[in-house]
């Protein structure tokens, strides 16, 4: 379309607060361009700028004496729109335009020279960040975003991105997590749009979260449920209370019954059960609680079988700490409160560089004094002979610290530095409780959206 102005005798005036509001900057010349001609065009004034819109002769006459007035005209708009371009640049900017552009035309295209190059790196530099941009830590709704805010800027830089591409670039960097829901879309037979793919991110992030919770819930209402019931001794069990009195009279038999044996006695209360005179660490109640939920205390070394080559040990009772693993590891599902099978193409290599298979990928926890330990991304081996847990991951995951003794290791909570958990070194391997749920939650995803 050619652009001339509607009337060759009127000169239209441009107010660049209002027509011009974007200042041209180094690293914004896509935006300011694209503003620069949306309101030329509607004025019908771009062919100033883009050169379809000749300058006229100056003379009507070869003698040069009678002034031609359309070129009066033409000359005085396209001082006008130079005038424009100039108020609308940075003072960086500004001494490019007025050092050699004569119209606007010059103008334009010595901008055009000096930020077109800089509109390409800034076009590559989006489409890289597009291509490897790891949802990480983030939120769905913030990962969409960010990735819709790459896209929205590189079609201001005349470089749109397909909504389909924008699709196959998020669902390839959320993480193991969403790979059910990449599988799910790939057979589609007709393409997801975001906004549909974005309500079925979000759903599955919030069914990821409850089951999260719901873990979290149930080995707190554990504690709170046991220690309630058995909180002052007129609420325990009879069967209980004749074990402690025949213990008691069993023991005054065999020993003097000393007023001061009482008073030490007396004075000993336990933590767990609230009961006079019994001892915490001797508690058969917490004894009997710790074992309900796969909680094994700390003991002696001539109780743990010494490992071999193979030894499955780690497999059965307890997570072996590691400070030389990458990931969480375990040879089955059966300490993954969730899980689903894992289609990637990665394997588990081993130090003697042999490789295993990889099964499934879920989540565990392993159980503290206060809370728990969230393990995310164990991988599921079957040919593994231990359960692992990767020390470098643990404190990616929980805000802790691992202390390593001779005899022993402590697990702190990094801000206060308070002792959440404390396991044995037995012959060199450092070993931690294996924490079961009552249900196993396998992820699934229909195929039907």
């Amino acid at each position: 379309m050619a652009s001339t102005p509607a009337n060759t005798t009127e000169v239209i005036q441009l107010t660049v607060p209002s027509h011009f509001p974007i200042k041209l900057t180094p690293s914004n010349f896509s935006v300011w361009r694209r503003q620069v001609q949306s309101t030329l065009i509607g004025f019908n004034l771009l062919g100033f700028i883009d050169g379809s819109v000749k300058e006229p002769a100056a003379f009507n006459d070869s003698a040069h004496t009678i002034a031609n007035s359309a070129h009066l005209v033409w000359y005085r708009q396209d001082q006008i729109i130079i005038n424009a371009l100039l108020v609308s640049c940075c003072d960086t900017i500004q001494p490019l335009i007025i050092s050699t552009a004569k119209i606007a035309n010059d103008a334009w295209q010595r901008l055009l020279v000096s930020y077109a190059s800089a509109t390409r790196g800034r076009i590559i530099s989006l489409k890289a960040k597009l291509r490897k941009n790891p949802r990480g830590a983030r939120s769905v709704t913030a990962y969409l975003n960010d990735m819709r805010s790459i896209a929205d800027e590189l079609a201001l830089a005349q470089c749109p991105v397909s909504d389909e591409d924008i699709v196959v670039y998020v669902l390839t960097q959320l993480g193991d997590e969403y790979k059910s829901i990449m599988s799910v879309v790939r057979i589609r037979e007709t393409p997801i749009s975001l906004g549909e793919l974005a309500d079925i991110l979000t759903d599955h992030e919030r069914q990821l979260k409850e089951a999260d919770d719901a873990h979290q819930s149930l080995m707190t209402s554990a504690n709170i449920t046991q220690r309630g019931s058995f909180g002052s001794r007129n609420q325990q069990p009879a069967s209980i209370r004749r074990f402690r009195n025949n213990n008691n009279n069993g023991t005054a038999n065999n020993r003097p019954n000393s007023p001061q044996g009482r008073t030490n006695r007396m004075g000993v209360v336990c933590k767990f059960c609230n009961f006079a005179g019994n001892e915490t660490r001797v508690c058969r109640k917490l004894a009997r609680f710790l074992k309900e939920h796969n909680v094994f205390p700390m003991q002696a070394a001539s109780s743990y079988p010494s490992p071999t080559a193979n030894s499955t040990i780690g497999s059965t009772s307890s997570w072996l700490f590691d400070t030389g693993a990458s990931h969480h590891a375990t040879p089955s599902v059966n300490p993954l409160q969730t899980f689903s099978e894992y289609t990637g193409p990665n394997e588990v290599r081993l130090g003697n560089d042999n490789s295993l298979q990889i099964s499934h990928i879920g989540q565990s926890t392993i159980p503290t004094f206060a809370s728990v330990l969230t393990l995310r991304n164990v991988l599921c081996v079957p040919k593994l002979q231990n359960n692992l847990v990767s020390i470098s991951q643990l404190f990616k995951t929980n805000k802790v610290s691992v202390e390593l003794f001779d005899s022993h290791f402590l697990v702190k909570e990094l801000q206060t530095g308070t002792t959440q958990l404390r396991r044995t070194n037995i012959n060199g391997v450092y070993y931690g409780p294996l924490s079961y749920e009552p249900t196993i939650n396998t992820v699934r995803l229909s195929h039907a959206f």
